[in-house]
């Protein structure tokens, strides 16, 4: 939180119409909001976060116990405004989970102070308005640009980066002088350097490789090897393996081997496929560990 400027705005108790009310949600909110950040000068710099306590957030719970207002909402109290889009990874990893912190403090503060003020103050209206009792306040959050499709963005992000990498990765071949653009022979004569498919055998090298990458790539994305092959009985258990996968295609393409590429093909789409099903598991989990572990 100190290295991310956050703004608290307290206007609990300031509107002349709610100054006869004691302030009781501002001080609170704004005394946890400096305990946290500290002597940290963030108020000097433009904020990613904006703390807001309503005007009238005290006088309306008072009132809701006093009159009975059976439509009060605690999430008026306290407002937390974002921009999600300024930077979506910080949010996530970072700013997200200290506002779920900072909420939870508030609200446990808050807790104890106003089970209190209600023992104190002689309200009739307790059992009409029990969301005013507890948990008497809460937080709206207003995302003004909300960073919706963040698993969409990494996915097409890793997709276009493998993209280029697998262009570059072609050209070391073509470095190295590996014929890409012989012609093919039959199966029955003698050939040197035949290519599969003559001058357009780097194009699918290429796109071999770009399958083969962004299939090895999804899959250490999700940290953990999530499929293990045992007594596969519809194709052969040395096909499964996606590096093996990629060798003997690259082999058809260079070498005019026998072709599976259509097979090869499909295995790498199917390890894509499955990547991609367990990436927005994957993600859950990790935003699970750093919500219940803070890192």
């Amino acid at each position: 939180m100190s290295a991310l400027p956050v703004w608290v705005v307290d206007f609990d108790g300031q509107v002349e119409l709610y100054r006869s009310t004691n302030p009781l949600v501002g001080p609170l909110v704004t005394n946890i909001t400096e305990d946290i950040i500290g002597s940290s000068p963030v108020y000097d710099e433009r904020a990613y976060v904006a703390i807001i306590i309503n005007s009238n957030a005290t006088a309306l719970l008072y009132a809701a116990l006093s009159k009975g207002n059976t439509s009060y909402n605690p999430k008026g109290a306290v407002s937390v405004v974002t921009l999600s889009t300024r930077d979506q990874v910080s949010f996530s990893s970072y700013i997200t989970p200290a506002i779920y912190q900072f909420e939870s403090a508030v609200l446990s503060k808050f807790g104890s102070a106003w089970v209190k003020v209600v023992a104190n103050e002689n309200f009739t209206q307790l059992a009409t308005v029990p969301q005013a009792v507890n948990p008497g306040i809460g937080f709206t959050s207003l995302d003004l640009r909300p960073f919706r499709p963040a698993i969409i963005w990494r996915i097409v992000s890793n997709i276009v980066a493998y993209f280029f990498l697998s262009l570059f990765y072609s050209f070391v071949s073509l470095a190295y002088y590996v014929p890409l653009s012989n012609p093919s022979a039959p199966g029955t004569v003698p050939a040197t350097n035949a290519n599969k498919y003559g001058a357009r055998s780097f194009v699918v090298y290429w796109m071999l490789n770009w399958v083969g990458i962004s299939a090895l790539g999804f899959l250490y994305e999700n940290i953990a090897m999530v499929i293990t092959n045992v007594g596969t009985g519809f194709y052969a258990l040395n096909l499964a393996p996606m590096i093996e996968t990629v060798v003997e295609a690259s082999r058809t393409i260079l070498f005019d081997t026998h072709s599976r590429i259509g097979l090869d093909f499909a295995i790498l789409f199917v390890w894509i496929a499955v990547s991609l099903a367990f990436f927005p598991v994957a993600n859950f989990i990790m935003r699970w560990r750093i919500m219940r572990f803070g890192k």
